[in-house]
């Protein structure tokens, strides 16, 4: 949960269409709407949502569905990235915040910082991070990212404390507030489901009347047969 509120103070939780710091068209929590070049347009991903326009505005239960699978999507994808296995866990929340923003093959137009990353080696993957454009578009987001990285080898220290640093920043608590408040919406939305409805006495007392007097319903000239006549008389 503590990795999914990073995300959704990274990338911004948005019920409407908009564009990404590349200028793609982009909803929910930094979902690229198919290739993100063109609008209207169905989403290969998400068929059920219909046409997606500029003027498409989602549920918070739509938000919810997209980036609970785009997130378990974006995670197995930031497990094949170079240095996964050589992280600690504040290494692996910087490598997942970078698949989520970039996609899961990022680490390729990176060439130095994923041949730093492969060979466990953090600080300097940090610093080839740093001095990208990368690093100028995202603007409040890099210097969060680029923490855990440099602080991601398996064997450094101050992993832990990185970590918790960018957790509890206000950017992050504050979509860990969101976070929980949906939540707990969501939740009492089902228990409202699960409760009992409350039989009407009045309806109830209508549905018996109209079952023994049906048969005074039939129309002039359609009598009802002997067995029908029967039926209702022992209603």
């Amino acid at each position: 949960e503590d990795l999914k509120q990073m995300v959704i103070a990274n990338e911004e939780w948005k019920t409407t269409v908009y564009k990404d710091s590349r200028g793609l068209w982009t909803m929910g929590v930094g979902h690229l709407i198919g290739d993100g070049t063109k609008l209207p347009v169905i989403d290969p991903k998400f068929p059920e949502l219909g046409t997606i326009t500029e003027k498409t505005v989602l549920t918070n239960d739509q938000v919810r569905m997209i980036f609970e699978k785009d997130f378990e999507e974006h995670l197995k994808l930031a497990e094949k990235t170079p240095g996964w296995d050589k992280a600690n866990e504040a290494g692996k929340a910087g490598l997942l915040d970078l698949t989520y923003n970039m996609g899961g093959t990022w680490y390729k137009k990176f060439k130095k910082a994923g041949a730093f990353l492969a060979e466990g080696n953090f600080k300097d993957a940090a610093k080839e991070l740093e001095n990208s454009l990368w690093y100028k578009q995202v603007k409040s987001r890099a210097p969060l990212t680029v923490k855990l990285i440099r602080s991601g080898a398996a064997n450094d220290k101050e992993g832990s404390a990185a970590l918790a640093s960018v957790m509890s920043s206000s950017k992050v608590a504050s979509a860990g507030k969101f976070v929980e408040k949906e939540s707990t919406q969501v939740a009492q939305a089902q228990r409202e489901q699960l409760k009992p409805k409350d039989v009407n006495v009045a309806d109830a007392s209508k549905t018996n009347n109209v079952k023994k007097t049906n048969y005074q319903n039939v129309a002039m000239g359609d009598k009802p047969d002997l067995g029908t006549q029967m039926a209702n008389r022992a209603a």
